[in-house]
């Protein structure tokens, strides 16, 4: 077994995807980096079957799955003992990479605790309407942002409700919120960790309609947890 899965879902942005590879590609053999293409239709196909590395795993899907279904099929074939989801749309700070080996150390020592460098918070009297997100610890948070959200592989198990780790319902938007719904539901803590990473954000949202799958991926999410009790 790998000590650390990535798992980058990605859809055109070669650029970005590029970059990413460029620098996780080091990463030594113990560690995986799974791509899922979402049928992209730029050259990221072309460009990343002709790039070599020992740790990276190709997965090429035939249309576009949307984040949550991607990183379905992505989390299913990786065999880290820790899992992290990772967004294409960043920038490394600390290329040296010592900081994957750090957060691997850090995350074994957590119990029932997903990790990331960014939580955020929805306001149940809004309509779960989004508040902020942020680094700060000491803020109230109910969910962990999807750009960058790393665990213990059981703990991903124990989030799994028929057959899938992400609600494929969100096709876009509050797929990371329902995960951590489900964390507080089963008692699973959100751990702020800083990281050398910063994420640009909407990179491949910018293209499709964001309102409509917002608003379709809200009302979901409404139908979903309107009537649930968190503790």
């Amino acid at each position: 077994m790998k000590s650390l899965s990535i798992i980058i879902c990605c859809y055109n942005n070669w650029a970005y995807t590029k970059y990413c590879l460029t620098h996780l590609s080091k990463l030594s053999n113990d560690y995986e980096l799974i791509i899922v293409d979402n049928a992209s239709t730029d050259d990221t196909e072309k460009e990343i079957k002709n790039f070599n590395s020992s740790n990276l795993v190709y997965i090429r899907n035939d249309k576009n799955y949307m984040y949550g279904a991607g990183n379905n099929i992505g989390y299913k074939k990786s065999t880290g003992n820790q899992v992290m989801f990772l967004n294409n749309d960043i920038k490394i700070l600390d290329k040296d990479l010592k900081w994957v080996n750090q957060l691997v150390e850090f995350v074994d020592k957590q119990d029932l605790a997903l990790v990331g460098p960014t939580c955020g918070l929805v306001d149940f009297n809004k309509g779960f309407q989004f508040v902020y997100e942020t680094e700060d610890s000491n803020k109230p948070v109910n969910y962990m942002s999807g750009w960058c959200m790393t665990a213990k592989r059981e703990i991903w198990d124990s989030l799994i409700e028929n057959d899938q780790l992400f609600d494929e319902r969100f096709s876009l938007y509050f797929e990371d919120t329902d995960i951590g719904f489900r964390c507080i539901q089963n008692g699973i803590k959100f751990v702020i960790y800083k990281l050398p990473l910063t994420h640009i954000g909407k990179q491949t949202s910018k293209n499709l309609n964001i309102s409509k799958y917002y608003g379709e991926s809200r009302q979901k999410f409404l139908k979903k947890w309107a009537i649930k009790k968190l503790g």
